[in-house]
């Protein structure tokens, strides 16, 4: 879900295929500016997290990139109050949470370093920062930091950044996922299979180590 008009279907469907989905509750930073003026999704949020006690926090983060409908304006400060919120609730019921960032990587980890505290993981999702920020992620996580960050590529998204091979690469093994990043249900495994494939050459590795790899990082990141 990215706004709270998505939750009930999000939750309906989490009940409907309980031993199938992975249900995520949060406000996408594209809708930050409709929300950051109340609280009241807060309480949602907790409530519908309650309810599912395997669900993640997400889709939440920063889009330096997002203009508000109708205008040419991003609300940078919006999507920095909101997403502080909601990172805030993951660390109090000790979710992971999954993080779109666009072209604001270095704002991110600078809000990651300032909290007080952290939700258990993060998933950079659709990862499209380079090897150097990636590295600064690490080197935040290896400081102490309270949390572990994964770093997670799509065909999709990932792939038109130019800095995405190296950056594919230069992920610890254990902190590497895959994503489709796709809506429709049917295009999802054929986008796996080819993501699985660009990180295997990357990597140098068989795309059966990448599936195999990447399948036990997602059941640490998802506490499956």
């Amino acid at each position: 879900g990215v706004r709270p008009e998505d939750w009930p279907n999000v939750h309906a469907v989490a009940l409907q295929w309980p031993h199938k989905i992975v249900p995520a509750f949060g406000i996408h930073p594209w809708f930050a500016h409709l929300f950051s003026g109340s609280s009241d999704w807060q309480q949602d949020l907790t409530e519908r997290l309650n309810a599912h006690p395997s669900a993640v926090v997400g889709e939440i983060g920063l889009d330096s990139r997002a203009t508000i409908p109708g205008s040419k304006a991003v609300d940078i400060a919006a999507q920095e109050h909101v997403f502080k919120q909601q990172l805030a609730v993951a660390a109090d019921l000790g979710r992971p949470v999954s993080v779109h960032c666009v072209r604001a990587y270095g704002k991110l980890l600078e809000i990651l370093k300032s909290s007080r505290r952290l939700p258990p993981r993060i998933m950079l999702h659709s990862y499209g920062g380079g090897v150097e920020m990636l590295r600064a992620f690490d080197a935040f996580v290896r400081s102490g930091a309270a949390t572990q960050i994964f770093f997670s590529f799509s065909s999709a998204v990932s792939l038109r950044s130019p800095k995405a091979v190296a950056a594919i690469a230069a992920v610890a093994e254990d902190r590497l996922l895959v994503e489709s990043d796709r809506h429709a249900t049917h295009d999802c495994v054929a986008a796996l299979v080819d993501m699985c494939g660009h990180v295997a050459a990357a990597r140098t590795c068989s795309v059966e180590h990448t599936a195999s790899t990447t399948r036990a990082n997602a059941k640490v990141f998802f506490a499956m």
